[in-house]
């Protein structure tokens, strides 16, 4: 909040007066509250990392994560749901954690609601 002193001068008379007492209220109001409302955080955007893996070998595995952010950049909190394209190819748990099954690829989605976003898989 910006806050500022307002010396009023002494002047005789009644336009004296009302001058001060306008200068007084302008002075309160332009020290009121400087914060716009903010809409609630809506989720707006899921992100993964890595973005890409290569998988040496079959059994082998990688931990992927990922993250909701608000309409603000801010972090969102929600459950994330994984899923793989080629679960021929690799398979993923509940936590991100992708096993190498055989050779390929596929992508791996993270998602949130309608939101989502993918990593490829290359083993």
């Amino acid at each position: 909040m910006i806050t500022q002193r307002v010396v009023l001068g002494r002047r005789r008379g009644k336009h004296g007066l009302l001058a001060g007492v306008l200068v007084a209220v302008l002075a309160l109001f332009a020290c009121g509250d400087d914060q716009t409302p903010t809409a609630p955080p809506v989720a707006s955007e899921v992100s993964i990392s890595p973005e890409s893996v290569t998988l040496e070998s079959i059994g082998e595995t990688r931990q992927f994560f990922a993250a909701v952010s608000d309409q603000h950049g801010e972090a969102f909190a929600g459950t994330i749901a994984w899923s793989s394209s080629a679960t021929g190819v690799f398979t993923v748990d509940a936590n991100g954690l992708v096993t190498a099954v055989a050779n390929g690829s596929g992508r791996l989605t993270a998602s949130y609601e309608s939101l989502s976003a993918s990593a490829t898989v290359r083993v």
